[in-house]
């Protein structure tokens, strides 16, 4: 059994460091099908080995193990990834994708919450297993300022 797995799967438009090492892990070392141009379809067979910010001149990049080398693709250009061998990593890669960011969004209410109570908080995971957690007010009405806050963002650090 195979299974197609796409970056809209994890809430973003592209695959990043943050939403592919979840992946990675939940893979634990299965052979995958990569699109590694989503423009011309291109596609390689190997396992997924890691992913990596290679700085402003390279970007977001993940290393793809093929039989005989590993080879560091841009995340830019992925496109859809199809597990071969492991059709539960999908869902345990989002599965632990959504409980790092509740984690993560739980701990900026406890340190930001008191002055941040009625807005929308979202979660986006980061390089090196940190998380951005942004709070966006969602209300304006002046008589309840001291509940709504303004908008902000906070780097968690990795439980761990």
């Amino acid at each position: 059994m195979t299974t197609i797995i796409k970056p809209t799967d994890f809430g973003t438009d592209r695959w990043t460091v943050g939403t592919l090492t979840h992946l990675i892990a939940a893979l634990a070392g299965s052979k995958v099908i990569i699109e590694i141009d989503s423009g011309t379809g291109h596609a390689v067979t190997g396992v997924l080995v890691e992913t990596y910010y290679g700085g402003p001149t390279r970007g977001q990049r993940v290393v793809v193990k093929t039989e005989h080398r590993g080879t560091a693709y841009n995340l830019l250009t992925v496109g859809n990834i199809v597990a071969l061998d492991n059709d539960r990593a999908k869902w345990a890669a989002m599965d632990t994708l959504r409980k790092a960011n509740s984690a993560a969004i739980t701990t900026a209410q406890a340190l930001h919450g008191d002055t941040h109570q009625w807005g929308k908080w979202e979660a986006t995971p980061l390089d090196g297993g940190d998380t951005l957690v942004t709070y966006t007010p969602l209300t304006g009405n002046p008589a309840f300022a001291d509940r709504w806050g303004t908008r902000d963002s906070w780097t968690i650090p990795a439980a761990g």
